[in-house]
């Protein structure tokens, strides 16, 4: 075990730093993730869009993927607040991790909803334009139901 040890910090220190001593994974400073727990209510999700543009603005993200991402928070904070409105104990934790891609994560604890399945028609109109723009919008969207929660994540 010493010895596996050793070698893993060996292997770090070659990296200078970037790589964590034990499990060689990529390090990210907290520079360089923002997290937002909130209430699902509306007005609380308004004020999560704005902190976000805000740390992507000062971590110089370019305007056109700021908008694209702050259009998927959009659509699916206020998809988790109009489909969850009964429930008492409603929660959302925004997370945007800055790296070559930017990762956007968002989980709830609202009801079982799969957000990537918007391909639906509702009789002869059509259902999910919003998640549609969503779609296009990323490089990758796909949802992970994990226990008790939903989980959507997006990379632009």
């Amino acid at each position: 075990m010493a010895i596996c040890l050793l070698l893993a910090k060996r292997n770090s220190d070659k990296t200078a730093g970037r790589l964590s001593s034990v499990l060689l994974l990529d390090k990210q400073s907290d520079a360089e993730i923002l997290v937002l727990s909130i209430s699902a209510e509306q007005d609380e999700l308004m004020q999560a869009l704005d902190q976000a543009e805000e740390f992507l603005t000062t971590h110089r993200v370019d305007a056109a993927r700021i908008a694209k991402i702050r259009l998927s928070m959009e659509e699916l904070g206020l998809n988790i607040v109009k489909h969850n409105q009964e429930k008492e104990d409603k929660h959302m934790e925004i997370q945007l991790s800055l790296g070559e891609e930017i990762e956007l994560i968002i989980r709830d604890n609202g009801k079982n909803f799969d957000p990537t399945q918007w391909e639906k028609l509702e009789g002869d109109q059509f259902s999910g334009l919003g998640l549609m723009l969503v779609k296009s919008a990323s490089n990758a969207f796909e949802y992970i139901p994990t226990i008790g929660c939903n989980r959507v994540m997006l990379k632009y």
